[in-house]
């Protein structure tokens, strides 16, 4: 997510849109706030998959699976960006991600 703040941020002249998963949104999450407090016309893509994957992966690989606090259900990723003075849209399937990203 900070490499599309710093991307937008020296005057890159094209759309920026950030791809990040659930897990790794909660690591970053302040970089929204600044997205918004600066006005850069970022777009940021959280892929819900409700779990930390990648730690979840480390922990297979150190024989260590089901290590506790790995999953997140229930995140409302939309309202936190909201209450971040950004706006948000669900997109549940690929069907309605044409044009949610064009509403106003």
């Amino acid at each position: 997510m900070g490499v599309a703040l710093g991307d937008r941020d020296r005057g890159v002249d094209r759309p920026v849109v950030g791809l990040i998963g659930d897990g790794s949104f909660q690591y970053s999450v302040q970089a929204i706030w600044t997205a918004a407090q600066h006005n850069l016309p970022i777009v940021y893509v959280v892929m819900r998959n409700q779990e930390y994957s990648i730690l979840k992966s480390f922990a297979v690989l150190e024989e260590t699976p089901g290590v506790p606090g790995l999953d997140l259900p229930g995140l409302d990723i939309a309202s936190v960006a909201r209450g971040f003075g950004c706006r948000a849209v669900d997109v549940e399937t690929t069907g309605t991600w044409s044009g949610s990203s064009r509403r106003p």
